[in-house]
């Protein structure tokens, strides 16, 4: 067998221990939740609403195969998508299954594209809420979006203008966060656009349109 062929197989070998890796959705759930922040196992577990067990498992299963890179903070065990090019990975496994099955996430009433959406705030014409919690907009959020968790929605609608429109978007197409935060904008009688795709999209597309902040950005 010749140098170039080795190296091939040894290529697509390791190709063959991604697909595997990523051949679950749990993994793939929980790389969306990892693309928007680092995560503790228990913290992942509490978003997946399962036990640390399966969960530390399927953790196990891709730090192995190098999609993922662990630290150490005091007590608890930090995880982290290893580089861009997992998200890249995960989200074309998805659009991919969404073209085969013709599913669309973002259809409904109220839908903007995410340039629709940036032009009309660019020129003060929309207001951007990110209804993610407060960690993960710290980490990554469109530039000029507010931080308002679902959690805390009913209370801090009075921050926005009643006057002008309001946007939101959340994780991922299939995050629904920014759905149940239209639900809440109707029970105040106001109409909430929800922006197409989410963040785990445009970081791995467009991660030039996210930024980050620190502790006093958000105070």
């Amino acid at each position: 067998m010749s140098e170039y062929l080795a190296q091939k197989h040894l290529l697509y070998a390791q190709v063959g221990r991604l697909g595997r890796a990523l051949s679950q959705q749990t993994r793939l759930e929980i790389i969306e939740l990892l693309a928007q922040a680092p995560r503790s196992v228990e913290t992942i577990a509490s978003l997946l609403q399962t036990d640390v067990k399966s969960v530390s498992q399927h953790l196990r299963v891709l730090v192995d195969n190098g999609l993922l890179t662990v630290e150490r903070r005091g007590r608890f065990r930090w995880y982290t998508v290893r580089c861009s090019e997992v998200v890249q990975l995960a989200v074309l496994l998805r659009r991919t299954a969404q073209k085969l099955l013709g599913a669309e996430a973002s259809s409904g009433e109220n839908v903007l594209t995410l340039s629709e959406a940036l032009e009309m705030a660019h020129e003060g014409r929309l207001q951007l809420i990110d209804v993610r919690p407060a960690e993960e907009f710290k980490s990554a959020h469109l530039a000029g979006a507010l931080s308002m968790p679902l959690s805390s929605l009913d209370e801090s609608l009075a921050a926005l203008d009643p006057q002008k429109p309001a946007a939101a978007y959340c994780r991922s197409p299939y995050c629904f966060l920014a759905r149940q935060a239209q639900e809440i904008f109707a029970s105040h009688g106001r109409t909430l656009y929800v922006i197409e795709h989410g963040v785990e999209d445009w970081k791995a597309g467009r991660p030039e349109l996210l930024t980050s902040s620190n502790e006093s950005d958000n105070k």
